[in-house]
C-alpha cells in the first residue's frame, strides 16, 4: 500500500513537473488588446460597461452603458453610490426621476449619446438623449479604453492582484495620479477594469469596471423599461411624444438642459453647497426632496433591474 501510495505521488509529481509554466504576457501585449468600444469596431458584437467619473460641470456620476449589434442600446446614470437613476433610456425610451416635481418625465424614440475618453489633460465625459436611431455609430457611443492605458505615464510595475489577475500601475506624469488597470490572468487577458485616482488623498477621479465583451454579457440581465402601471403610486407620470416637441433648438438643448438640472438636483441632496442658483428652491423645497428620493428611489432602482449590491 505504501508503495502504491509512492508510485502516485511520483506519477502526479512527475506530470506537473512535465507541464510548462504559465507564460508571462508582456505590458505592450496587455495594452494591445485594449478594445475602443463602440458600435464600429470590428469583432465587437456587444459590450457593457459600468463606471464612475468626476464631471468638472456635475459632479461624481455613476452609470452603465450596454450595446448589443440589432438591439437597443441602454444607459442609466446616478449620483451616488446607491445607484439611485435620474436618468434611463432603455427600450428606446427614456426617462427622468424629477424630485422637485416628485414626477416621472418619459420620452419615445430615444437613444444615448455618450463618450468618455482620455484627453491627456482630464477626462472627457459627456451623455445626453438623441432620436432613436436604427443604426448607432462611434459618434453616438464611444467608450475609448485605448486612450487610458496607452496614456504617457511614468513608474510603470506589472504584477498581481489578490485573486491573481495582471496589475498595471503607473503614476501621471504630474505625479498627482495613480492608475491602475486589471486584466483577466488567463488567455485573452481581457481588460476588466481601470482606475485612475489622486495620490494626496485617494479619490477616484475615474473608474471603469466590470468591462464586458461579446459573449461574456450574455449572463448579464438587460435593464428594463417598466410599463406606466407599474411605477409607484405616489409619483406622477409625464409623457411626451417626441413627434409633438418642435425639432431643433427645442429638442437638443430643452431636453438636455433639464438632465441637466435634474443630474444638479440630485447631486444637491447630498452635497448641500450645490443648492445655489440656479437651483433656486426653498429648504422645505429641499427636505420635500429628500423624503421623495428616499422614499420611491429604491424602489425605482429594483424597478428597472439595478440589483447588484451597491459599491
Amino acid at each position: 500500500m505504501l508503495l502504491l501510495t509512492a508510485l502516485l505521488l511520483f506519477a502526479f509529481a512527475s506530470h506537473a513537473a512535465a507541464q510548462p509554466p504559465e507564460a508571462r504576457p508582456s505590458l505592450a501585449q496587455l495594452l494591445a488588446g485594449v478594445p475602443v468600444l463602440s458600435p464600429e469596431e470590428q469583432g465587437i458584437e456587444q459590450f457593457s460597461v459600468s463606471y464612475e467619473v468626476i464631471n468638472p460641470e456635475q459632479g461624481r456620476l455613476w452609470g452603465e452603458v450596454r450595446w448589443k449589434r440589432g438591439a437597443p442600446p441602454q444607459l442609466y446614470v446616478a449620483t451616488d453610490s446607491q445607484k439611485i437613476p435620474v436618468l434611463l433610456i432603455a427600450d428606446r425610451q427614456s426617462m427622468y426621476f424629477d424630485l422637485a416635481g416628485q414626477r416621472i418625465v418619459t420620452l419615445d424614440q430615444s437613444a444615448p449619446h455618450l463618450q468618455m475618453r482620455n484627453k491627456g489633460h482630464s477626462v472627457s465625459y459627456e451623455f445626453s438623449i438623441e432620436p432613436a436611431a436604427e443604426r448607432l455609430s462611434r459618434s453616438d457611443v464611444l467608450i475609448d479604453l485605448t486612450s487610458f492605458v496607452q496614456a504617457k505615464t511614468d513608474n510603470q510595475v506589472l504584477g498581481q492582484d489578490a485573486n491573481g489577475n495582471w496589475r498595471y500601475q503607473s503614476t501621471s506624469p504630474s505625479g498627482n495620479s495613480i492608475q491602475i488597470v486589471t486584466f483577466d490572468r488567463a488567455v485573452p487577458h481581457t481588460v476588466r477594469e481601470i482606475v485612475i485616482s489622486e495620490i494626496e488623498t485617494g479619490d477616484i477621479g475615474l473608474r471603469i469596471h466590470d468591462i464586458r465583451l461579446n459573449e461574456q454579457c450574455n449572463d448579464k440581465p438587460w435593464l428594463r423599461f417598466p410599463a406606466v402601471d407599474e411605477f409607484p403610486a405616489g409619483l406622477s407620470i409625464v409623457p411626451v411624444r417626441r413627434d409633438r416637441l418642435n425639432i431643433g433648438l427645442q429638442l437638443a438643448i430643452g431636453w438636455n438642459e433639464m438632465i441637466d438640472r435634474l443630474t444638479l438636483t440630485h447631486l444637491a441632496i447630498d452635497d448641500k453647497q450645490r443648492r445655489v442658483p440656479p437651483l433656486s428652491y426653498s429648504e422645505e423645497q429641499w427636505k420635500g426632496m429628500e423624503r421623495t428620493k428616499k422614499q420611491y428611489g429604491p424602489q425605482l432602482r429594483q424597478l428597472i433591474g439595478i440589483r447588484e449590491t451597491p459599491q
